[in-house]
């Protein structure tokens, strides 16, 4: 589960590169609206999408790993005790 506000160093990356939503959806090949869900923490983005933004950014590498998540990008396997 994603939580909105959760994803301001991305919108302040962005507005310190002095791009719109519309330009950085444009790059990652997206609509306006959907990197708008991603900046805001309403969905994420591609295993591609978030390497773009990392690298167009300058964001931590495991800025989009969601809490409990491997660093393959899955969660981990439940553990069942007897």
């Amino acid at each position: 589960m994603t939580y909105a506000g959760k994803r301001e160093l991305l919108t302040l990356r962005r507005r310190q590169s002095l791009q719109s939503q519309i330009a950085v959806a444009s790059k990652l090949g997206i609509g306006q609206s959907q990197y708008s869900y991603i900046e805001n923490g309403y969905a994420n983005p591609t295993k591609e999408q978030a390497a773009m933004l990392i690298d167009m950014f300058d964001l931590p590498n495991d800025y989009f790993k969601q809490d409990g998540e491997n660093d393959d990008g899955k969660e981990p396997d439940s553990q069942v005790s007897d």
